[in-house]
Protein backbone atom coordinates (compact mmCIF):
# COMPACT_ATOMS: atom_id res chain seq x y z
CA UNK A 1 0.00 0.00 0.00
CA UNK A 2 1.66 3.24 -1.16
CA UNK A 3 0.15 5.67 1.35
CA UNK A 4 1.69 8.79 -0.16
CA UNK A 5 0.32 7.82 -3.56
CA UNK A 6 -3.10 7.41 -1.97
CA UNK A 7 -2.80 10.93 -0.57
CA UNK A 8 -1.81 12.22 -3.99
CA UNK A 9 -4.85 10.57 -5.51
CA UNK A 10 -7.12 12.00 -2.81
CA UNK A 11 -8.18 8.60 -1.50
CA UNK A 12 -7.92 9.65 2.16
CA UNK A 13 -10.10 12.37 3.64
CA UNK A 14 -7.45 12.97 6.29
CA UNK A 15 -5.62 11.34 9.19
CA UNK A 16 -6.67 10.63 12.77
CA UNK A 17 -5.28 8.80 15.83
CA UNK A 18 -8.33 8.80 18.14
CA UNK A 19 -10.90 6.13 17.30
CA UNK A 20 -13.44 8.02 19.41
CA UNK A 21 -13.29 10.78 16.79
CA UNK A 22 -13.53 8.76 13.58
CA UNK A 23 -12.81 10.42 10.26
CA UNK A 24 -14.92 8.88 7.51
CA UNK A 25 -12.63 7.83 4.67
CA UNK A 26 -9.56 8.74 6.71
CA UNK A 27 -6.35 6.95 7.63
CA UNK A 28 -6.12 5.75 11.24
CA UNK A 29 -2.54 5.70 12.52
CA UNK A 30 -1.86 3.50 15.55
CA UNK A 31 0.20 5.31 18.17
CA UNK A 32 1.31 3.79 21.46
CA UNK A 33 0.79 6.19 24.34
CA UNK A 34 1.43 6.08 28.08
CA UNK A 35 -2.12 4.93 28.83
CA UNK A 36 -3.45 3.41 25.59
CA UNK A 37 -2.11 1.39 22.68
CA UNK A 38 -3.66 2.76 19.51
CA UNK A 39 -3.09 -0.59 17.77
CA UNK A 40 -5.89 -2.11 19.85
CA UNK A 41 -8.38 0.37 18.38
CA UNK A 42 -7.61 -0.24 14.69
CA UNK A 43 -10.65 -2.46 14.08
CA UNK A 44 -12.91 0.06 15.82
CA UNK A 45 -11.56 2.81 13.56
CA UNK A 46 -12.10 0.72 10.41
CA UNK A 47 -15.63 -0.25 11.48
CA UNK A 48 -16.31 3.49 12.06
CA UNK A 49 -15.39 4.37 8.48
CA UNK A 50 -11.60 4.59 8.26
CA UNK A 51 -10.38 3.60 4.81
CA UNK A 52 -7.21 2.02 6.23
CA UNK A 53 -5.09 1.73 9.37
CA UNK A 54 -1.36 2.01 9.87
CA UNK A 55 -0.45 -0.70 12.42
CA UNK A 56 2.77 -1.59 14.21
CA UNK A 57 4.31 -4.94 13.31
CA UNK A 58 4.53 -6.32 16.85
CA UNK A 59 0.76 -6.00 17.28
CA UNK A 60 -0.09 -7.25 13.81
CA UNK A 61 2.04 -10.38 14.19
CA UNK A 62 0.34 -11.23 17.50
CA UNK A 63 -3.16 -10.70 16.03
CA UNK A 64 -2.74 -11.63 12.38
CA UNK A 65 -6.01 -13.60 12.10
CA UNK A 66 -8.10 -10.72 13.43
CA UNK A 67 -6.88 -8.44 10.63
CA UNK A 68 -7.09 -10.88 7.74
CA UNK A 69 -8.70 -9.10 4.79
CA UNK A 70 -8.65 -5.74 6.55
CA UNK A 71 -7.04 -2.63 4.98
CA UNK A 72 -3.94 -2.67 7.19
CA UNK A 73 -0.49 -1.28 6.38
CA UNK A 74 2.22 -2.62 8.69
CA UNK A 75 5.05 -0.40 10.01
CA UNK A 76 7.70 -0.88 12.68
CA UNK A 77 6.83 2.24 14.70
CA UNK A 78 3.58 4.21 14.34
CA UNK A 79 4.99 7.48 15.64
CA UNK A 80 8.00 7.39 13.30
CA UNK A 81 5.72 6.45 10.40
CA UNK A 82 3.46 9.41 11.18
CA UNK A 83 6.43 11.81 11.12
CA UNK A 84 7.87 10.28 7.94
CA UNK A 85 4.58 10.34 6.04
CA UNK A 86 3.97 13.96 7.10
CA UNK A 87 7.42 15.01 5.86
CA UNK A 88 6.82 13.36 2.50
CA UNK A 89 3.38 14.94 2.18
CA UNK A 90 4.85 18.37 3.01
CA UNK A 91 7.47 17.93 0.28
CA UNK A 92 4.89 16.80 -2.26
CA UNK A 93 2.51 19.74 -1.67
CA UNK A 94 5.40 22.17 -1.04
CA UNK A 95 3.41 25.07 0.45
CA UNK A 96 5.16 28.08 1.93
CA UNK A 97 5.58 27.04 5.59
CA UNK A 98 5.61 29.55 8.45
CA UNK A 99 6.34 28.18 11.93
CA UNK A 100 5.70 29.98 15.21
CA UNK A 101 7.98 29.06 18.13
CA UNK A 102 8.75 30.57 21.53
CA UNK A 103 8.24 30.18 25.26
CA UNK A 104 4.84 31.87 25.18
CA UNK A 105 2.35 33.60 22.91
CA UNK A 106 2.60 30.99 20.14
CA UNK A 107 -1.12 30.28 19.72
CA UNK A 108 -2.14 33.96 19.74
CA UNK A 109 0.59 34.83 17.24
CA UNK A 110 -0.12 31.82 15.02
CA UNK A 111 -3.84 32.55 14.80
CA UNK A 112 -3.34 36.29 14.34
CA UNK A 113 -0.94 35.58 11.49
CA UNK A 114 -3.32 33.03 9.95
CA UNK A 115 -6.02 35.73 9.88
CA UNK A 116 -3.71 37.84 7.72
CA UNK A 117 -2.70 34.98 5.43
CA UNK A 118 -6.30 33.95 4.75
CA UNK A 119 -6.89 37.33 3.12
CA UNK A 120 -4.11 36.70 0.59
CA UNK A 121 -3.62 32.93 0.21
CA UNK A 122 -5.32 29.57 0.58
CA UNK A 123 -4.16 28.98 4.16
CA UNK A 124 -4.05 25.96 6.46
CA UNK A 125 -3.06 26.39 10.12
CA UNK A 126 -2.59 24.40 13.31
CA UNK A 127 -5.91 23.93 15.09
CA UNK A 128 -5.77 24.78 18.78
CA UNK A 129 -2.27 24.01 20.00
CA UNK A 130 -1.57 20.72 18.18
CA UNK A 131 2.08 21.68 18.15
CA UNK A 132 4.13 18.64 19.27
CA UNK A 133 5.58 15.53 17.58
CA UNK A 134 2.05 14.13 17.19
CA UNK A 135 -0.03 17.26 16.61
CA UNK A 136 2.30 18.83 14.04
CA UNK A 137 2.37 15.87 11.59
CA UNK A 138 -1.39 15.47 11.99
CA UNK A 139 -1.81 19.12 11.04
CA UNK A 140 0.37 18.57 7.99
CA UNK A 141 -1.42 15.42 6.85
CA UNK A 142 -4.83 17.07 7.19
CA UNK A 143 -3.73 19.97 4.97
CA UNK A 144 -5.77 20.18 1.75
CA UNK A 145 -3.78 19.96 -1.51
CA UNK A 146 -4.95 23.47 -2.39
CA UNK A 147 -3.07 25.07 0.54
CA UNK A 148 -0.56 27.74 -0.46
CA UNK A 149 0.46 28.75 3.07
CA UNK A 150 0.86 26.45 6.05
CA UNK A 151 1.05 28.18 9.45
CA UNK A 152 2.39 25.81 12.11
CA UNK A 153 2.78 26.16 15.84
CA UNK A 154 5.85 24.28 17.10
CA UNK A 155 6.12 23.55 20.81
CA UNK A 156 8.65 21.44 22.69
CA UNK A 157 9.27 20.44 26.29
CA UNK A 158 12.47 18.39 25.97
CA UNK A 159 15.90 18.92 24.36
CA UNK A 160 16.15 17.66 20.79
CA UNK A 161 12.43 17.79 20.08
CA UNK A 162 12.52 21.00 18.00
CA UNK A 163 14.92 19.57 15.45
CA UNK A 164 12.56 16.62 14.97
CA UNK A 165 9.67 19.00 14.29
CA UNK A 166 11.82 21.10 11.97
CA UNK A 167 12.85 18.01 9.99
CA UNK A 168 9.18 17.43 9.17
CA UNK A 169 7.98 21.03 8.74
CA UNK A 170 11.14 22.51 7.18
CA UNK A 171 9.77 26.04 7.59
CA UNK A 172 10.55 28.81 5.14
CA UNK A 173 9.85 31.46 7.77
CA UNK A 174 10.20 31.08 11.55
CA UNK A 175 8.50 33.56 13.89
CA UNK A 176 10.00 33.58 17.39
CA UNK A 177 7.88 35.16 20.13
CA UNK A 178 10.18 35.15 23.18
CA UNK A 179 12.61 33.17 25.31
CA UNK A 180 11.38 32.50 28.83
CA UNK A 181 11.59 29.83 31.50
CA UNK A 182 8.88 27.45 30.29
CA UNK A 183 10.02 23.82 30.76
CA UNK A 184 13.28 25.04 32.32
CA UNK A 185 13.18 21.87 34.45
CA UNK A 186 14.26 20.00 31.32
CA UNK A 187 16.49 22.69 29.75
CA UNK A 188 18.23 24.07 32.90
CA UNK A 189 18.91 27.56 31.51
CA UNK A 190 17.45 30.22 29.22
CA UNK A 191 20.46 29.93 26.94
CA UNK A 192 19.65 26.24 26.46
CA UNK A 193 16.04 27.16 25.75
CA UNK A 194 17.21 29.67 23.13
CA UNK A 195 19.42 27.01 21.54
CA UNK A 196 16.47 24.61 21.37
CA UNK A 197 14.14 27.20 19.82
CA UNK A 198 16.78 28.09 17.23
CA UNK A 199 16.71 24.48 16.02
CA UNK A 200 13.50 25.45 14.23
CA UNK A 201 15.89 26.89 11.63
CA UNK A 202 18.01 23.75 11.38
CA UNK A 203 16.83 22.90 7.85
CA UNK A 204 17.07 26.41 6.43
CA UNK A 205 17.40 27.00 2.73
CA UNK A 206 18.71 29.95 0.76
CA UNK A 207 15.64 32.17 1.21
CA UNK A 208 14.97 31.22 4.84
CA UNK A 209 13.83 34.04 7.18
CA UNK A 210 13.76 34.25 10.97
CA UNK A 211 11.52 36.96 12.46
CA UNK A 212 12.18 37.70 16.14
CA UNK A 213 10.68 39.85 18.88
CA UNK A 214 12.91 42.89 19.32
CA UNK A 215 11.58 43.46 22.85
CA UNK A 216 13.17 40.21 24.02
CA UNK A 217 16.76 40.77 25.27
CA UNK A 218 18.05 37.40 24.06
CA UNK A 219 16.41 37.57 20.64
CA UNK A 220 17.32 41.19 19.97
CA UNK A 221 21.02 40.34 20.37
CA UNK A 222 21.31 37.20 18.27
CA UNK A 223 24.67 36.70 16.58
CA UNK A 224 24.83 36.74 12.79
CA UNK A 225 23.07 33.77 11.17
CA UNK A 226 23.50 32.09 7.76
CA UNK A 227 20.02 33.30 6.82
CA UNK A 228 18.08 36.54 6.97
CA UNK A 229 17.00 37.70 10.43
CA UNK A 230 14.30 40.36 10.82
CA UNK A 231 13.95 41.91 14.28
CA UNK A 232 10.86 43.91 15.21
CA UNK A 233 11.76 47.50 16.09
CA UNK A 234 10.55 48.79 19.49
CA UNK A 235 11.73 52.28 18.55
CA UNK A 236 9.31 52.30 15.59
CA UNK A 237 6.27 51.62 17.80
CA UNK A 238 4.06 54.59 18.64
CA UNK A 239 1.09 53.93 20.92
CA UNK A 240 -1.69 56.29 19.85
CA UNK A 241 -4.22 55.34 22.51
CA UNK A 242 -5.12 52.56 24.90
CA UNK A 243 -8.54 51.79 26.34
CA UNK A 244 -9.26 48.85 28.64
CA UNK A 245 -5.89 47.39 27.76
CA UNK A 246 -6.64 47.42 24.02
CA UNK A 247 -3.98 49.28 22.03
CA UNK A 248 -4.25 51.53 19.02
CA UNK A 249 -0.78 52.03 17.59
CA UNK A 250 1.35 52.98 14.61
CA UNK A 251 4.27 50.85 13.43
CA UNK A 252 6.42 51.37 10.35
CA UNK A 253 3.75 53.20 8.39
CA UNK A 254 0.81 51.03 9.53
CA UNK A 255 -1.93 52.20 11.89
CA UNK A 256 -3.57 49.28 13.72
CA UNK A 257 -6.46 49.10 16.19
CA UNK A 258 -6.21 45.83 18.08
CA UNK A 259 -9.38 44.08 19.21
CA UNK A 260 -7.71 42.13 22.04
CA UNK A 261 -6.19 43.52 25.26
CA UNK A 262 -2.56 43.36 26.31
CA UNK A 263 0.80 44.89 25.52
CA UNK A 264 1.92 41.34 24.69
CA UNK A 265 -0.61 41.35 21.83
CA UNK A 266 1.10 44.42 20.41
CA UNK A 267 4.39 42.49 20.32
CA UNK A 268 2.62 39.57 18.63
CA UNK A 269 1.17 41.96 16.06
CA UNK A 270 4.59 43.43 15.23
CA UNK A 271 5.91 39.93 14.51
CA UNK A 272 2.94 39.38 12.22
CA UNK A 273 3.58 42.66 10.38
CA UNK A 274 7.20 41.77 9.65
CA UNK A 275 6.47 38.17 8.63
CA UNK A 276 3.54 39.16 6.43
CA UNK A 277 5.59 41.81 4.66
CA UNK A 278 8.31 39.20 4.11
CA UNK A 279 5.65 37.11 2.35
CA UNK A 280 4.72 40.07 0.17
CA UNK A 281 1.25 40.56 1.64
CA UNK A 282 -0.23 44.01 1.05
CA UNK A 283 -0.23 46.41 4.00
CA UNK A 284 -4.01 46.85 3.79
CA UNK A 285 -4.55 43.11 4.26
CA UNK A 286 -2.02 42.99 7.10
CA UNK A 287 -3.95 45.64 9.02
CA UNK A 288 -7.30 44.01 8.26
CA UNK A 289 -6.11 40.57 9.34
CA UNK A 290 -4.71 41.78 12.66
CA UNK A 291 -7.87 43.77 13.35
CA UNK A 292 -9.98 40.68 12.55
CA UNK A 293 -8.30 38.74 15.35
CA UNK A 294 -10.46 38.26 18.46
CA UNK A 295 -8.27 36.19 20.80
CA UNK A 296 -8.31 32.66 22.22
CA UNK A 297 -10.44 30.93 24.86
CA UNK A 298 -8.77 30.75 28.29
CA UNK A 299 -6.00 33.13 27.15
CA UNK A 300 -6.76 36.51 28.73
CA UNK A 301 -10.40 36.21 27.70
CA UNK A 302 -12.43 39.01 29.32
CA UNK A 303 -16.07 38.55 30.36
CA UNK A 304 -18.48 40.36 32.68
CA UNK A 305 -20.56 38.87 35.48
CA UNK A 306 -22.94 40.96 37.59
CA UNK A 307 -20.72 44.04 37.48
CA UNK A 308 -17.49 42.07 37.95
CA UNK A 309 -14.84 41.82 35.22
CA UNK A 310 -13.44 38.29 34.93
CA UNK A 311 -10.20 37.58 33.07
CA UNK A 312 -9.92 33.89 32.18
CA UNK A 313 -6.24 33.13 31.58
CA UNK A 314 -6.15 29.56 32.87
CA UNK A 315 -4.80 27.84 29.78
CA UNK A 316 -1.14 28.10 30.76
CA UNK A 317 1.36 30.20 32.64
CA UNK A 318 4.98 31.32 32.85
CA UNK A 319 6.75 34.12 34.73
CA UNK A 320 6.72 36.31 31.61
CA UNK A 321 3.07 35.68 30.85
CA UNK A 322 2.09 36.42 34.47
CA UNK A 323 3.92 39.75 34.25
CA UNK A 324 2.08 40.57 31.02
CA UNK A 325 -1.27 39.46 32.39
CA UNK A 326 -0.98 41.51 35.60
CA UNK A 327 0.19 44.54 33.64
CA UNK A 328 -2.84 44.25 31.35
CA UNK A 329 -5.19 43.54 34.26
CA UNK A 330 -4.24 46.88 35.80
CA UNK A 331 -5.19 48.59 32.53
CA UNK A 332 -8.79 47.42 32.93
CA UNK A 333 -11.00 49.90 34.76
CA UNK A 334 -12.35 48.76 38.11
CA UNK A 335 -12.56 49.60 41.80
CA UNK A 336 -10.24 46.80 42.87
CA UNK A 337 -7.86 44.54 40.97
CA UNK A 338 -7.53 41.00 42.26
CA UNK A 339 -5.64 37.94 41.05
CA UNK A 340 -5.83 34.21 41.62
CA UNK A 341 -2.43 32.75 40.76
CA UNK A 342 -1.56 29.06 40.78
CA UNK A 343 1.71 27.21 40.36
CA UNK A 344 3.87 27.61 37.28
CA UNK A 345 4.84 24.00 36.59
CA UNK A 346 7.94 22.31 35.14
CA UNK A 347 10.42 24.65 36.83
CA UNK A 348 12.35 21.90 38.60
CA UNK A 349 14.76 22.96 41.33
CA UNK A 350 14.28 26.63 40.43
CA UNK A 351 10.55 26.59 41.23
CA UNK A 352 10.75 28.22 44.65
CA UNK A 353 13.10 30.98 43.51
CA UNK A 354 11.19 31.74 40.32
CA UNK A 355 7.88 32.02 42.20
CA UNK A 356 9.58 34.49 44.58
CA UNK A 357 10.72 36.51 41.56
CA UNK A 358 7.16 36.51 40.23
CA UNK A 359 6.13 38.13 43.52
CA UNK A 360 8.71 40.85 42.92
CA UNK A 361 7.23 41.93 39.59
CA UNK A 362 6.60 45.69 40.15
CA UNK A 363 2.95 45.56 39.04
CA UNK A 364 2.22 42.89 41.65
CA UNK A 365 2.39 45.55 44.35
CA UNK A 366 -0.48 47.42 42.71
CA UNK A 367 -2.92 44.53 43.11
CA UNK A 368 -5.47 44.96 45.89
CA UNK A 369 -5.56 41.25 46.67
CA UNK A 370 -3.68 38.15 45.55
CA UNK A 371 -4.95 34.64 46.22
CA UNK A 372 -2.53 31.80 45.52
CA UNK A 373 -2.90 28.03 45.35
CA UNK A 374 -0.43 25.19 44.81
CA UNK A 375 2.85 23.87 46.13
CA UNK A 376 4.99 26.88 45.20
CA UNK A 377 2.63 29.81 44.53
CA UNK A 378 2.71 30.81 48.21
CA UNK A 379 6.18 32.26 47.55
CA UNK A 380 4.57 34.84 45.23
CA UNK A 381 2.91 36.58 48.18
CA UNK A 382 5.72 36.42 50.75
CA UNK A 383 6.09 40.21 50.61
CA UNK A 384 2.50 41.07 49.67
CA UNK A 385 0.46 42.38 52.65
CA UNK A 386 -2.85 41.48 50.99
CA UNK A 387 -1.91 38.00 49.85
CA UNK A 388 -3.53 34.79 51.02
CA UNK A 389 -2.54 31.21 50.17
CA UNK A 390 -4.84 28.20 49.88
CA UNK A 391 -4.09 24.49 49.81
CA UNK A 392 -7.43 23.35 48.43
CA UNK A 393 -9.67 24.69 45.69
CA UNK A 394 -12.89 24.65 47.72
CA UNK A 395 -11.53 27.00 50.37
CA UNK A 396 -10.25 29.33 47.65
CA UNK A 397 -13.61 29.41 45.87
CA UNK A 398 -15.44 30.04 49.16
CA UNK A 399 -13.12 32.97 49.96
CA UNK A 400 -13.55 34.45 46.49
CA UNK A 401 -17.33 34.31 46.69
CA UNK A 402 -17.15 36.11 50.07
CA UNK A 403 -14.70 38.71 48.74
CA UNK A 404 -15.82 39.74 45.25
CA UNK A 405 -17.80 42.97 44.92
CA UNK A 406 -19.32 44.90 42.05
CA UNK A 407 -16.62 46.86 40.23
CA UNK A 408 -13.89 44.28 40.92
CA UNK A 409 -11.56 43.02 38.19
CA UNK A 410 -10.36 39.44 38.72
CA UNK A 411 -7.56 37.58 36.94
CA UNK A 412 -7.35 33.78 37.20
CA UNK A 413 -4.09 32.31 35.89
CA UNK A 414 -1.89 29.21 36.35
CA UNK A 415 -0.24 26.40 34.44
CA UNK A 416 -2.62 24.03 32.64
CA UNK A 417 -2.06 21.23 35.12
CA UNK A 418 -3.59 23.32 37.93
CA UNK A 419 -7.01 23.25 36.20
CA UNK A 420 -8.05 26.64 37.56
CA UNK A 421 -11.11 26.68 35.32
CA UNK A 422 -12.62 25.01 38.42
CA UNK A 423 -12.34 28.39 40.15
CA UNK A 424 -14.28 30.10 37.39
CA UNK A 425 -17.00 27.44 37.52
CA UNK A 426 -17.30 27.86 41.27
CA UNK A 427 -17.96 31.61 41.27
CA UNK A 428 -21.49 32.36 42.41
CA UNK A 429 -22.08 35.08 39.85
CA UNK A 430 -23.93 34.79 36.56
CA UNK A 431 -22.71 35.75 33.09
CA UNK A 432 -24.08 39.01 31.76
Amino acid sequence: MDLLQWFREGKFSGVFIDSRKPLEGGLFICIRGDKFDGNSFALTAIDSGAKAALMERHYYEDNRDAFRGKPIAVVEDGEKALLSLAAKYRDWLNPKVVSVVGSGGKTNTKNMFAEICRLAFDTHATKGNLNNHIGLPLTLLNMPPSAEILVLEMGVSRPGAMKTLASVARPDIVMMTNIGTSHIENFHSESNILHEKMQANAYHRGDHILVVNGFDPLLSQLPEQPYRVICTKPEALEVLSMRQGVHHFRYRGLEIQLQVPGAFQVKNALLCVEAARALGIEDEKIVQGIENYRGEPQRFMVSYREGITIVDDVYNSSPDSIAGAVETLLMLSGKRHLAVLGDVLELGETAEEIHRRIGEIPQMKQLDKIFTIGDFASHIIEKHPNGEHFRDIRSLIKKLNETLQQGDVLLVKASRGMELERVLRGLEIADE
